[in-house]
């Protein structure tokens, strides 16, 4: 069965790459809970968009949906720039890549990193001899709602404080790279 990958990042403190894993026999469920959230003539969730009271409804039903998350985090004193975390994050998340499972990975659209994003996946695929195994494509929140999984994630984990408390029993690993 092949496995979903939604990635998103937070900037806010330390670099974050949160990935959020769904099987393919959950998608459509966990589509339709994102979904069920949306108020009237909203097209995604943003959570730096939302009200606390709706921040706090929408992170309280994360674990209604059928996903697994992973926190990468590139410290600031490690790696003085975004780009340099997000490199070394997208490097660990290809190297935790399953070499046996079909995966596709869908990494929230940045236009400033694509080029290196798409570099950077396919030089490890290669370089791990799974590049024939796993699709990776760049997307928005506003195409896909699943998107919005890892967004909701990384927004409460770089908050810190309750709103950490309240997500450490849904992340299931995290990551110093």
């Amino acid at each position: 069965m092949e496995q979903h990958l939604f990635v998103d990042e937070s900037k806010v403190g330390d670099y974050l790459l949160v990935v959020a894993s769904v099987p393919s026999s959950g998608l459509a469920l966990a589509r339709r809970r994102l979904q069920s959230l949306y108020l009237p003539r909203q097209k995604y969730i943003h959570m730096v968009r939302e009200r606390p009271g709706r921040q706090r409804q929408i992170l309280g039903e994360l674990g209604a949906v059928p996903a697994t998350f992973v926190v990468y985090r590139a410290a600031r004193s490690a790696w003085r720039t975004d780009r340099a975390g997000r490199e070394q994050c997208i490097k660990a998340l290809v190297s935790d890549l399953d070499a046996d499972q079909p995966t596709h990975v869908l990494l929230d659209r940045d236009t400033g990193v694509e080029q290196a994003d798409r570099r950077w996946m396919r030089d490890g695929l290669h370089q791990r001899g799974i590049h024939d195994l796993v699709r990776y494509d760049h997307g928005k929140a506003s195409q896909e709602p699943l998107l919005a999984l890892p967004d909701i994630l990384g927004w409460a984990w770089s908050k810190g404080g309750q709103w950490r408390a309240a997500c450490r029993q849904i992340v299931t690993t995290t990551i110093d790279v």
